[in-house]
């Protein structure tokens, strides 16, 4: 039998448990928003009680874990259908399943995040030939030399609920060098608004006892052009423009998406590097 005594809520980050918890959870109420099988597994596995996370995150937390998962492999499906040997990089993968539910068989996949995250990954998921597993932080660079990349078949960023975790400064210079390295290549990631780091804020520290704080939000994504000449918004959209609202969902969570979309509290950004 497998031994997972080091996933405990000590030194399991949040960043890793959450996102998990949400596509799991609601996947298995909503598969037609998402379906996760792989996410199902792992959360069988664990030893480890989701309830706190449930109880502060709710049916609105959830959802939002689910659609933002669909946005990503929708737009991720669109990319390597024009591109359909591409290389596709995750930044801050965590314990992130989109490979399983995206692949062509003819991309070429990286999951980067900490040594440490990592590690507890591979306890779950295995390497092959077009999924592999890079243990650097995103702001060591030596790891543009790990990617297999070719250009003319194309090379997509993506960044799921990560960059609220670093500075301004961190995302810029990460943005500037990416640009500088693999240019015509684009990134995909999501961003609250100031206000709705705040509020992001106040949902982790009620779910988890290891915090871990988000400090960078964007207001308005077309401030990303003004770091450099070389990044260009191809598309900046509200977290749920595309939605159609389910009636089995709560008044309040119907609420809280308009809410978000009129006040711009959460967006989808992606940028091409020219």
């Amino acid at each position: 039998m497998e031994n997972y005594s080091l996933l405990t809520e000590g030194n399991v980050p949040s960043t890793m448990l959450i996102p998990l918890w949400g596509r799991a959870y609601y996947s298995k109420i909503y598969p037609e928003i998402l379906n996760d099988d792989k996410a199902i597994n792992i959360v069988n596995k664990l030893n480890y009680d989701f309830t706190r996370i449930k109880n502060s995150f709710g049916e609105y937390g959830g959802i939002s874990i689910i659609l933002r998962a669909s946005e990503y492999d929708r737009k991720i499906k669109e990319y390597i259908k024009d591109h359909p040997e591409a290389t596709i990089v995750n930044i801050g993968s965590g314990l992130d399943t989109t490979f399983f539910r995206v692949n062509n068989g003819k991309i070429n996949w990286y999951d980067i995040d900490l040594p440490e995250a990592i590690e507890l990954r591979k306890t779950f998921i295995k390497e092959n030939n077009k999924l592999k597993f890079i243990a650097k932080s995103v702001l060591d660079y030596s790891w543009f030399d790990l990617i297999n990349y070719d250009s003319k078949k194309g090379i997509m960023f993506i960044a799921s609920g990560i960059f609220c975790y670093f500075t301004e400064t961190q995302v810029k210079e990460l943005f500037m060098k990416i640009a500088d390295k693999f240019k015509n290549g684009e990134i995909l990631f999501d961003i609250n608004s100031k206000i709705g780091m705040k509020m992001s804020n106040f949902a982790v520290r009620k779910s988890v006892s290891n915090k871990a704080p988000m400090n960078f939000y964007i207001n308005d994504c077309h401030k990303i052009e003004r770091w450099s000449n070389s990044l260009k918004v191809k598309e900046c959209y509200s977290f749920y423009r595309n939605i159609k609202k389910d009636p089995r969902w709560k008044i309040s969570t119907v609420f809280m998406m308009k809410f978000c979309d009129v006040f711009s509290i959460c967006k989808y950004i992606r940028i091409k590097f020219n």
